[in-house]
């Protein structure tokens, strides 16, 4: 575990593309917070979703995205809400978390 979060806290402070590298200047100011998931399980309903404890995945047709646990509680979001918006990460339709093809 340890070398894998040495090796994944170098890539995000170095190379990814989505901010600019940390630099030497910044280290001080530096916070590190970690997630460190559990296994994913499929879950049969959303109404099982514990908002805030449960990290979520939806899939369908080669497309993706999770949200860690403490996501929806930062922006305030109720189960409805955060599948919504985890649809729209993955580049899915609005209220695909209701249909029976996609993954949750």
């Amino acid at each position: 575990l340890y070398k894998t979060i040495t090796s994944v806290t170098k890539s995000a402070a170095l190379h990814d593309s989505r901010f600019t590298p940390i630099t030497k200047n910044e280290l001080p100011e530096l916070h590190i917070k970690l997630s460190i998931l559990s296994p994913v399980t499929a879950i049969s309903s959303y109404k099982k979703i514990k908002v805030g404890n449960h990290g979520v995945i939806i899939k369908h047709q080669g497309k993706s995205a999770l949200f860690l646990p403490e996501v929806p509680n930062e922006f305030g979001w109720d189960r409805v809400t955060m599948l919504k918006k985890l649809g729209e990460k993955a580049g899915i339709p609005e209220h695909s978390w209701k249909d029976a093809e996609y993954e949750i």
